[in-house]
């Protein structure tokens, strides 16, 4: 999915996801891959963890979690790399970035996005610089009428 500042939250979703509010070291005994880049994290390593959950979806799963329950999944995680990068993203306005989506290629994007703004802004400094230059002799003209 492309960088965009706008979130669309409305519909139902297969899953959720909690976002992680700091760094943490991996606890768990098992080696786990980076839901965005797919790098190994060991046991030890820094990442931040996107638990996820899913609301019941039947009448026996409401019959044993009950209506307003979260049902836990997996979580997911992103290895430091990668977690640097979504918390970068997500402090320049971007909070819809999504756990399980390539932030590398979304940096890249992000970065991409910034050069053409930047020859933008030089493509419009030259022409202010030459529209000044065609309204200086307007000017000129209107000081020798006065």
């Amino acid at each position: 999915m492309p960088l965009t500042c706008s979130c669309d939250w409305d519909g139902d979703y297969a899953w959720y996801y909690e976002t992680p509010d700091d760094y943490c070291q991996r606890e768990e005994s098992r080696a786990k891959r980076c839901c965005s880049c797919g790098t190994l994290v060991k046991p030890g390593e820094t990442c931040t963890v996107f638990p996820r959950f899913r609301f019941p979806r039947s009448d026996v799963e409401f019959k044993i979690y009950g209506e307003e329950t979260h049902i836990y999944l997996a979580s997911w995680v992103h290895c430091e790399t990668c977690a640097d990068l979504w918390y970068s993203l997500r402090e320049l306005g971007y909070e819809c970035v999504a756990p399980g989506e390539n932030v590398r290629e979304l940096v890249q994007e992000y970065a991409a996005m910034q050069r053409e703004l930047r020859r933008m802004d030089v493509h419009l400094a030259q022409a202010d610089v030459m529209l000044s230059q065609l309204n200086a002799p307007e000017k000129h003209q209107e000081a020798s009428r006065a």
